[in-house]
């Protein structure tokens, strides 16, 4: 074989590697914008159909604006800002939101950008600034209120990913079946082999992100969660030292939003530890 003809190889060899990896990158960008921004129009439940008051809420974000509900409760002790999970918009949370306000909660809920009937594309980006505008309408209706954040499955990585890049003070954070890493999620799922993880955007990292955070942490996580298995929420917990993990048998991920009464037993240890930091005062 000539020195020129090796040398061709070679060349043909890096440059193949290269295009590959340029196009499996691609294909893990696609990947995680289509698997993880999963959208849902915005149904026609809302905090009346359960006799609860609210303000619906526009909240100008550049040239888009998001929609909001605040739902304040009767004799406020605290209030909670809520970050939800994919595949929903505000009126999933009506469930939700009635046992929080019952608490003595005041709630904002917010969806973001094309969620529900939010203008705009989500992206990391574009949620974080979501995030931030959020937050000053939250702040603006809750005044000295003790107040909390509370990320649900997919919102705990938008918000623990928010905290990180904006000012947003508050009192405490709860995150609610807690995901460790998208990329944890890609290889959990069976979407990409562990060894090639890599092609999958390195977003909502939250064991990386957790750890520059100061607030304390609640953590709250199931056995039976399917989706996202409780050694995920252990990843985070082992991450910051202001953090506190508990964990219970029951219900399984998607059971989160359901009404109290659909969820029976199986919810109570959940929301009890859901609901512990927020109004043990």
């Amino acid at each position: 074989m000539s020195k020129k003809l090796t040398i061709f190889l070679a060349v043909s060899m890096v440059v193949t590697i290269f295009i590959s990896v340029i196009v499996s990158l691609n294909i893990g960008r696609k990947q995680f914008q289509q698997s993880t921004f999963v959208t849902k129009s915005l149904g026609s439940a809302s905090p009346t159909d359960v006799g609860l008051n609210y303000e619906n809420i526009d909240i100008a974000v550049g040239s888009r604006v998001l929609k909001a509900w605040y739902i304040p409760a009767s004799h406020e002790s605290g209030s909670v800002m809520v970050f939800h999970g994919q595949n929903e918009s505000l009126s999933d949370w009506i469930s939700a939101i009635e046992h929080l306000n019952q608490q003595g909660l005041s709630v904002f809920v917010f969806d973001y950008s094309g969620f529900g009937e939010s203008q705009g594309e989500p992206s990391v980006a574009a949620l974080r600034e979501d995030a931030s505008a959020a937050y000053g309408e939250f702040r603006k209706r809750v005044g000295h209120l003790p107040s909390y954040f509370l990320g649900y499955s997919l919102g705990a990585g938008i918000l623990i990913d928010a905290l990180s890049h904006n000012n947003m003070p508050a009192n405490g954070v709860i995150l609610v079946s807690p995901f460790s890493s998208i990329r944890d999620v890609a290889v959990q799922s069976g979407s990409v082999p562990r060894l090639f993880s890599f092609v999958v955007p390195n977003a909502y990292d939250n064991v990386t992100m957790v750890k520059s955070l100061q607030l304390p942490i609640h953590i709250v996580h199931s056995e039976t969660d399917g989706r996202f298995p409780v050694w995920m929420a252990k990843k985070i917990y082992a991450a910051n030292s202001n953090a506190d993990l508990t964990i219970v048998p029951t219900p399984t991920h998607s059971d989160f939003l359901k009404s109290q009464h659909e969820l029976g037993g199986a919810g109570e240890k959940l929301w009890s530890a859901v609901l512990a930091p927020m109004t043990s005062d």
